[in-house]
Order: C-alpha cells, then sequence, then structure tokens
C-alpha cells in the first residue's frame, strides 16, 4: 500500500489549561514548520494524493519527546487539514511510533487521509476498457457530452431494464459529470437509451479484494482458492461441522467477507465401538460405560451402558452343562441363510447374551405339510443349540417367555446381517438337556466316524460297479470273438467237404460204369 506523507504535524495538547480543553491546541514559539514527505506503499492501484500523520503529545512530560521531533524537520507545529480517517491499513506508518508511545504517556498518533478521488469513466460508444474493479466506498463519475445519453443501473450485462433506473443526476441529457458512490458489488450499468447499451455502452464493475490469508473459522480453502472480480469461489468451502454453501461479500475490510457456512446443528447419535467396549469388561462381569467411536451431538441419543457377557473382556466363560435347543422360521432362502449364518449366529448370540462361540444355528429338514410354495421359498427353518450353564440355561428360558422376544431377536439378526428380516415360530420353552464336554467330543469322533464310514461304503460301491462294469465289457467282446470264430471254421469245413467230394468224383471217372 503507497501512502505519500504530505502533512506530518505535531498536536501538542495543554493538560495544565483551564480555559480550553483537552483537545484544544497550544500555540508554541515554534512556528509552523513545512512538511517533509515520506512513502508508503498503498493497496490501491492509483496513489492517493497524500495523508497526515498527527502527532498528540501531552504539553508536560514529553518535553524530549516533543523536541526531537520537531528539531529533526520532520514535523511542524498544527493541525491536519483534513480529518478523515484512512480505511486502508496504516500499520506500517504507526509502527515507527510505537517507542514514542511506549515512553510517552497519554500520546496518540493518527493517519488522515485526504478524499479518494473518483474512478474516472468516459461514458460513451463503445465504451473502453467495459469491465473494471472497484472497493466498497469508492466513487465512479461518469462523464459525457455532445450526444444524448443516461446511466441506469442493471441486474446483470445483459442491457435488461426491467425494473431499473437512473441513478441519481444520471437522467438523460447531452452533458453529463455524474458521481455514483458504491456501497455494494459487483454492479452493472448502461445506458438505456434504444440502441446505445447493445452498442457497447455499457459498464461491469467487480470486487477488487482477494480472499483472506488464512481461512476464516467455519471455512476451509483448497490448495489455489480464489475469488474472483464477480465473487465467484473457487476451492472455499464449509469446515467439516459446518454446513452451507460458502459466499463472498466485497467488503471495507482489507479481503471479501465469507458467509454461509453455519454450525451442524443436526442431532448426531451415540455410536459405540462394540470391541472396544467389551475389552473394557471386568471378571465382574456387569455393566461397563460404552466407549463411543462417534459422540452424541446437538441432542443426539448417548450411547447406552454395555451389559458384559461370557467371553467380553475379562468376563469369564463357565463350563457348560446344559445343551439348549430351540426352533425357529426365519425370513430368508437357505442360500441366503448359509451366506449369512455366522452373522445370524451374532444376532441370536447377542440377544441371549450369550457368546457367539457357545451358539450353533443349522436348517431343520422340513415335514411336508400343507404350506404356500412363496413361503416355503423364501423363508428356512432352524434349530439353535446353545451350550451353557445353568444360569444360561435359566436366562435362555425366560428370554423366550417374553411377548417380544420374536421381534427383538429379528432385530438383533436384522443389525449383525444387514438384512431386513422377520422370526417366527420360536416356541415358549426351549428344550434343555445335560452335556458334558467328553460328550461333545464323543458325538463329534462319532459322526466323524459315521462320515468316514459313510465314504469308506460310497468308495467300494464305486470301486464295485467299476469292475462289473469293466468284466461285462469283456465278456461281451469275448461272445462276440467267439461266434465271429466259429463262423470261420464251419466256413472251413464246409468248403473242406467239399473239395473231397470232388476228388472223389474226379477218381472215379477213369474206370466207371455210370
Amino acid at each position: 500500500m503507497r501512502l505519500i506523507l504530505t502533512c506530518l504535524t505535531i498536536l501538542f495538547v495543554s493538560t495544565n489549561a483551564t480555559a480550553a480543553p483537552e483537545t484544544t491546541t497550544a500555540s508554541t514559539a515554534a512556528g509552523t514548520m513545512e512538511p517533509t514527505a515520506a512513502t508508503i506503499d498503498l493497496t490501491r492501484p492509483e496513489p492517493a494524493e497524500g495523508v497526515c500523520l498527527q502527532v498528540t503529545l501531552p504539553s508536560t512530560g514529553c518535553e524530549n519527546q516533543m523536541t526531537h521531533l520537531t528539531t529533526t524537520g520532520q514535523f511542524a507545529q498544527g493541525t491536519c487539514a483534513d480529518t478523515t480517517e484512512c480505511t486502508s491499513d496504516t500499520s506500517s506508518a504507526l509502527a515507527p511510533f510505537d517507542a514514542l508511545l511506549t515512553s510517552c504517556p497519554g500520546s496518540s498518533v493518527v493517519v488522515y487521509c485526504p478524499p479518494v478521488p473518483p474512478i474516472g469513466i468516459n461514458w460513451v460508444i463503445p465504451l473502453s476498457p467495459d469491465t473494471i474493479t472497484a472497493s466498497i466506498g469508492d466513487k465512479l463519475k461518469f462523464s459525457w457530452s455532445g450526444t444524448g445519453h443516461n446511466v441506469y443501473t442493471m441486474a446483470s450485462s445483459t442491457c435488461d431494464f426491467d425494473g431499473q433506473s437512473a441513478i441519481t443526476g444520471g437522467d438523460t441529457a447531452t452533458t453529463g459529470d455524474v458521481e455514483y458512490e458504491i456501497t455494494s458489488l459487483p454492479l452493472f450499468f448502461g445506458c438505456q437509451i434504444g440502441g446505445h447499451c447493445t452498442a457497447g455502452q455499457k459498464l461491469t464493475v467487480g470486487c477488487a479484494q482477494s480472499l483472506p490469508g488464512t481461512a476464516p473459522t467455519y471455512y476451509t480453502f483448497a490448495t489455489g482458492a480464489t475469488v474472483n472480480a464477480m465473487l465467484e469461489l473457487t476451492g472455499v468451502s464449509c469446515a467439516n461441522g459446518y454446513i452451507g454453501t460458502a459466499v463472498a461479500t466485497c467488503s471495507t475490510e482489507a479481503s471479501v467477507t465469507l458467509s454461509g457456512c453455519t454450525v451442524d446443528t443436526t442431532a448426531v447419535d451415540c455410536v459405540t465401538d462394540v470391541a472396544a467396549t467389551k475389552a473394557t469388561c471386568t471378571a465382574e462381569c456387569g455393566d461397563v460405560t460404552a466407549v463411543a467411536s462417534t459422540e452424541a451431538s446437538f441432542a443426539g441419543d448417548a450411547c447406552p451402558d454395555h451389559t458384559c457377557i461370557a467371553g467380553d473382556g475379562d468376563c469369564p466363560i463357565p463350563m457348560a452343562t446344559k445343551e439348549v435347543k430351540f426352533d425357529m422360521t426365519l425370513s430368508m432362502t437357505a442360500s441366503e441363510f448359509e451366506e449369512s449364518k455366522q452373522a445370524v449366529k451374532q444376532g441370536v448370540a447377542n440377544k441371549l447374551g450369550m457368546p457367539v462361540d457357545s451358539v450353533d444355528v443349522a436348517v431343520k429338514s422340513r415335514r411336508l405339510r400343507r404350506r404356500s410354495l412363496r413361503r416355503i421359498l423364501n423363508t428356512v427353518d432352524l434349530e439353535v443349540t446353545v451350550f451353557t450353564d445353568e444360569t444360561g440355561s435359566t436366562s435362555i428360558e425366560n428370554a423366550l417367555a417374553e411377548d417380544d422376544f420374536e421381534t427383538s431377536l429379528a432385530s438383533e439378526i436384522s443389525a449383525s446381517t444387514g438384512t431386513e428380516v422377520t422370526v417366527a415360530g420360536v416356541p415358549d420353552t426351549p428344550t434343555s438337556t445335560p452335556y458334558t464336554a467328553d460328550e461333545v467330543t464323543t458325538k463329534d469322533e462319532s459322526e466323524d466316524s459315521s462320515s468316514t464310514s459313510i465314504i469308506i461304503v460310497v468308495v467300494v460301491i464305486v470301486v464295485v460297479l467299476i469292475v462289473a462294469a469293466v468284466v461285462g465289457i469283456m465278456y461281451m467282446q469275448n461272445s462276440k470273438l467267439e461266434k465271429q470264430v466259429g463262423g470261420a471254421a464251419l466256413a472251413l469245413d464246409e468248403e473242406g467237404a467239399g473239395e473231397t467230394e470232388m476228388m472223389t468224383e474226379g477218381k472215379r471217372q477213369p474206370g466207371s460204369t455210370q
């Protein structure tokens, strides 16, 4: 930012005078000195005509500072003629006086700026340039002569004057010097006289400001984020936790003002981190506070406490002494169940409060009953088996006795499988039988032995069938060969007999009397 320092003055405030208020200037013998100019950068592309730096010092207590400032020739006694405080950044102009303000209590420094001259617009056909940038508070000056023109506002650059009007002083005239103070941007102007606007007598005024150096709260800037003169944003969005659409507005500040993003007040329910929560279970089991993967916010539901079951964390798994079974019909096809079997087991285990490893779910063979084909194809009959202790058995019996057991079981299975299902056909009381781990092992071994026997029988049958087939084929081939050999022998016998007869007749001819 370029500041041309044209008037540097000192205002001495009398702290002892009673005839005038503190802001009244006191005259001294020093007289008025010509200001010395200094140069500082401006943010405007057009240099300002100059600024006036005014230092206010108490009349007592700061004599050394006053002498230093006046004897160096930098300042002269008096006040600034223009007392309009600068709206632009003047921190660089004030920085050299930090030490003065510290060493001289009650002193102050103010930078006054002269009025910024208006931006001249040569209002002709066609206008060139027809697009400029400006800042809030700037003034435009439309000038023309010799030809009738006017200056109308427009909603866009399309020369549409519907609902628009001439600016103050901008009515049709052959000569004009009309000023317009900018209070918002962007703006569009045009000459409303027929054909003038479409011939190029129109002006677009965009915003000269850029984005802030860092993204304000609520917003995030992508790499290369920008805003153009028409306040169109690129790479600017609402930050995490905020919603809306970012909008830029031209302002009196050094950069555009962003709006449109607000705090996301949508209620968010707490989400339990199941694995982390189970890991906090102690040997006493009981309830533990849920560990949240997503915290509740904006009146969202809190995570419920978790009831530890056997196998969660340090919650021990009891020795199984009971085999508890019950049936149910699940609204899945048999193939769907096989694909989701583990998830179904998990849902059943969650509902019963049992470790998933102690639960087994198997398809039951269906009896031939009168049921619709649709129901048969879209449901599967299952047998649930749970290995637990006496306490677990009682807990399962109580659960099945609940009126809403089927509904709540369906909810758990739906949650674990990700598929909405229904459950039906659950009895009010399960079957419970004693068992030991040895029985389970024996049963497994028996099942393995049976499976092995079946495999052996099948292999033997296959081998027998293969041998029989080979024997049959060989027999058929031998029979065919025997027939072929027998036919050939007969033919030879007949041929030999014929030859014998001919020979016999030949021998008889010489002496034959026949």
